[in-house]
């Protein structure tokens, strides 16, 4: 079975220095900021290899379901992850057991500007015409599967949006993700909280270049808060004592490190919240939420983000 992507970009490191790491597994990856944490068997050595945009896999059992990631790592050590896929070898009967099958499974990601880990949504989403306007959606990848099932209403609605699924292959993601926002089609952002959001040095990054870009409450963006049922969501001690309980069950040195940003990422938020008039929905109820902001003169109607 053959794997096979694009080469990744870098702003610092040559192309044909950057680093890859190919891994399988027979459980779905689980991805905290763009990244693996549930480990997986490495195929071509711990130590990696340069400059490749493909590998062979062998020794696979027919009929059984393997998932397959490739990471790639830059000079300073920073690491970004394609999209994980799955594939399942057939099972070819023994007297067709000479047969060689290939498959090419094609991997797309970009190592964003800095090393930041851009992943993307898994499945098939509606892109926004260059005329229509949108609002960028901001969250951490380790809430990929909730956030989905919120952007199934937005489809059935026909609310346009922007993630990080539709970028361009090869252009950090710092620089598509401001563009996008900036652009003079975007309304508005809309920020999907969780306690991996609030530790996240990307989700930081957005909201602060928001914030420092667009002020607050701005009358040509909005800005929209979806947080979880319960989210102790208007007060900062309690916000990150529930994410410090999170960071401790999880028992994992590298998310302990996040610790050192999280307050300046609640303040963050705080002020974006209070001073725009809490502008907040629930995660789950996006069937209620999104026909609410549809209506007319509500928020997404009223930002003209209603594809018609």
């Amino acid at each position: 079975m053959t794997l096979n992507w694009t080469k990744a970009n870098d702003n610092m490191t040559a192309q044909n220095a950057l680093k890859y790491y190919v891994y399988r597994s027979t459980t779905s990856f689980i991805m905290v900021d763009g990244l693996p944490t549930n480990g997986g068997t490495p195929l071509n050595g711990t130590g990696g290899s340069t400059d490749i945009s493909s590998y062979n896999a062998t020794a696979l059992t027919g009929g059984t379901n393997y998932y397959f990631i490739v990471v790639v790592e830059d000079l300073a050590l920073n690491k970004a992850a394609y999209t994980y896929v799955m594939a399942t070898p057939l099972v070819i009967p023994a007297e067709q057991s000479n047969i060689m099958m290939i498959i090419a499974i094609a991997l797309i990601g970009i190592l964003a500007a800095g090393g930041a880990a851009a992943g993307l949504l898994l499945g098939k989403k509606k892109k926004e015409k260059l005329s229509e306007k949108y609002a960028v959606i901001s969250y951490s990848h380790a809430n990929t599967d909730v956030v989905n099932a919120d952007l199934k209403a937005y489809e059935e609605n026909d609310v346009c949006y922007w993630y990080d699924g539709q970028m361009t292959v090869g252009r950090g993601f710092d620089t598509q993700f401001n563009e996008k926002l900036d652009d003079k089609n975007c309304k508005g952002i809309i920020f999907f909280v969780s306690d991996q959001f609030l530790l996240s040095d990307p989700c930081g990054k957005e909201m602060k270049y928001f914030k420092e870009k667009y002020g607050i409450d701005n009358p040509d963006k909005f800005c929209l808060f979806v947080l979880p049922s319960g989210y102790p969501y208007d007060n900062a001690d309690k916000i990150y004592d529930k994410v410090e309980r999170f960071v401790h069950e999880k028992n994992d040195e590298e998310t302990r490190k996040k610790l050192r940003h999280l307050s300046g990422h609640i303040e963050l938020y705080l002020d974006l919240l209070r001073n725009g008039k809490e502008k907040f929905v629930t995660l789950g109820d996006a069937e209620a939420y999104v026909k609410d902001c549809c209506e007319e003169g509500k928020l997404f109607h009223k930002a003209g983000i209603i594809r018609t």
